[in-house]
């Protein structure tokens, strides 16, 4: 079991030296390692371009629960001027 640790830990630092040289970025995160291993490794780019779509969808997702928050509040805010009879 040492030995595969060692040995993990050996490509993995070989691995990020190779991209220090060649000037790519160093990975930083699980998903920066799985994203480029499916650009590295896909064969069909059509597979590659549902990727990346399915990477924008969740920032799509996230701009779309924000717009919705906002909108809560605006209207709750709203609600809470009628309350008081158009006060600030």
């Amino acid at each position: 079991m040492h030995e595969f640790f060692c040995g993990a830990t050996e490509w993995w630092f070989e691995f990020l030296d190779f991209r220090t040289c060649i000037g790519v970025p160093l990975i930083s995160s699980w998903q920066d390692l799985r994203h480029s291993l499916i650009l590295k490794f896909t064969q069909d780019d059509y597979e590659k371009i549902l990727y990346l779509i399915d990477k924008q969808i969740h920032y799509i997702i996230i701009i779309v629960i924000i717009i919705i928050i906002i909108i809560i509040i605006i209207c709750h805010i709203c609600n809470l001027v009628k309350r008081q009879g158009g006060k600030t």
